[in-house]
């Protein structure tokens, strides 16, 4: 039995490679369980603030409803639109996702009767935890511009209905 580091092993370049194939592995999939986690921890922060945009939403509605203004209704209902917009935009992001990915059943039946080796199957694994981080990024993206665009049309609906409110007191 030769020890690691030996003559043998120095003479043995594919040996060597095959070291090193295995630490660029390890490090490839350590940085993809760093990305994942931080995928979580972002796709936590966005169902927060969607929850956030739902509930402001709905608070400014109510609010909204109860006041009586002297314009046209469909300068009245301005503000009213804008606020449903922002709670439908919290809605949406809120839908439920497709799983990327295998799932564990694929898993277990594309490898446990599989003829190749652990180096190979983790290597696929790895590989498809990569496909499915990157798509998760992309749903990840989309779901908060869609949440930026309901911040935007609340934020549009109070300025709106702040205005109104200021102007029909005045001519009061």
């Amino acid at each position: 039995m030769q020890k690691r580091g030996s003559k043998e092993d120095d003479a043995d370049p594919g040996r060597a490679a095959r070291a090193l194939a295995v630490q660029r592995f390890n490090v490839l999939s350590d940085e993809v369980d760093r990305l994942t986690a931080d995928a979580d921890e972002r796709s936590r922060s966005v169902d927060v603030k969607a929850s956030f945009l739902s509930v402001a939403a709905g608070v400014v509605l109510s609010g909204q409803v109860q006041v009586q203004f002297t314009y046209p209704w469909f300068l009245s209902s301005l503000p009213l639109f804008l606020a449903a917009v922002s709670l439908a935009a919290a809605g949406v992001s809120f839908l439920p996702r497709k799983r990327e990915g295998n799932s564990p059943q694929l898993v277990w039946l594309a490898y446990f009767d599989s003829t190749k080796d652990a180096a190979t199957v983790s290597r696929e694994l790895t590989q498809d935890r990569v496909r499915t981080e990157t798509a998760r990024e992309t749903a990840l993206a989309r779901r908060a511009l869609i949440i930026t665009f309901g911040f935007m049309a609340l934020f549009m609906s109070i300025l709106l209905f702040v205005i109104l409110f200021t102007v029909d007191l005045a001519l009061k």
